[in-house]
């Protein structure tokens, strides 16, 4: 078998009860299109409890000249001469500490390896956004080839917006599956991602290569900014070296109802009063994040009442 259960968590206070906030977790999003979607992103990110380790962001839509950047994080743009349809963007954070990244000359996909090392461990990410327009079979091809080169690794992982079914069974879907099972990959995302179609589809995948399956928890979010899930992927691997054993873990949820009324009596004057667009902006995110951290409260999850599976 090459799937793991996989939790759709409903919302973001869902979700952070669920994953653990100093483990290793990756963020895989079909944000299409950054210029759009890149504030909600952004103020997404600020009500989840952990920070992602990667995140990677597909179908960008980017051009050069725009840096979008996020706080704690590298950021790192792919850009293709096909299209700016199909460039994708990777975040590393800062506590990842060495890593390398390498765009690769894929033909049938946009794609590029992260390599880190933590602590000793060695991790490979092959980060990939493959356009629908692209024949599927050449990227069958393209992966067959990418493994004739093997490198060892404690954990490789394979992610993006790959836009191959495989909640569903199907010829390319059943071949991509079959390539990555002989290399020894299970699957870490395995309900829908994509619900704008007649039929919801798993087009966002995170596989991953480890001997320790109990180590992996799958989860998608249940967030419509743009027609994809995010959908997250962590490995019981700590990022932060002064971690104890305690069992508790620390969970934040946002009150949303004060929220609301908080935002509301807000006069917003540091925002209208700013020179420039960007200074506005600026005031604005300031301003908002107040708010959420004012309304934000922290408890302790015990080990018995955390969710462990998604059942």
């Amino acid at each position: 078998d090459y799937t793991i259960p996989t939790y759709a968590s409903q919302d973001a206070n869902d979700l952070n009860n669920y994953l653990i906030s100093s483990k290793f977790i990756i963020l895989n999003y079909n944000i299409r299109g950054i210029r759009k979607h890149f504030d909600e992103f952004s103020l997404l990110l600020h009500t989840l409890s952990f920070q992602p380790a990667v995140i990677a962001l597909t179908e960008t839509q980017l051009g050069s000249d725009i840096p979008y950047r996020l706080q704690d994080y590298s950021t790192h743009h792919f850009l293709t001469k096909r299209t700016t349809h199909d460039s994708l963007s990777v975040y590393v954070h800062r506590d990842v500490g060495n890593y390398s990244i390498t765009p690769l000359k894929f033909e049938s996909c946009n794609a590029a390896e992260l390599n880190l090392e933590i602590r000793g461990k060695t991790f490979s990410l092959l980060i990939v956004y493959r356009s629908p327009s692209l024949n599927p079979k050449h990227f069958i091809s393209d992966l067959n080839l990418y493994f004739t080169n093997p490198k060892k690794f404690d954990y490789s992982f394979i992610l993006g917006d790959i836009n191959i079914e495989i909640h569903h069974t199907n010829n390319i879907g059943d071949s991509y599956l079959d390539v990555l099972l002989e290399k020894g990959y299970s699957s870490g995302i395995n309900l829908p991602t994509r619900f704008e179609s007649k039929k919801p589809a798993c087009l966002d995948h995170v596989f991953f290569k480890s001997s320790h399956h109990d180590e992996i928890r799958g989860a998608t979010l249940n967030y419509h900014s743009a027609d994809h899930l995010p959908v997250f992927l962590e490995l019981d691997f700590s990022l932060d070296t002064s971690e104890s054993n305690h069992p508790n873990k620390i969970k934040k949820e946002i009150d949303y109802i004060k929220l609301v009324q908080s935002l509301s009596s807000e006069t917003w004057l540091s925002v209208i009063g700013q020179a420039s667009a960007s200074e506005a902006l600026d005031s604005f995110y300031d301003i908002f994040h107040h708010h959420i951290n004012e309304n934000t409260h922290s408890t302790q999850i015990r080990s018995k009442t955390r969710k462990i599976k998604p059942w």
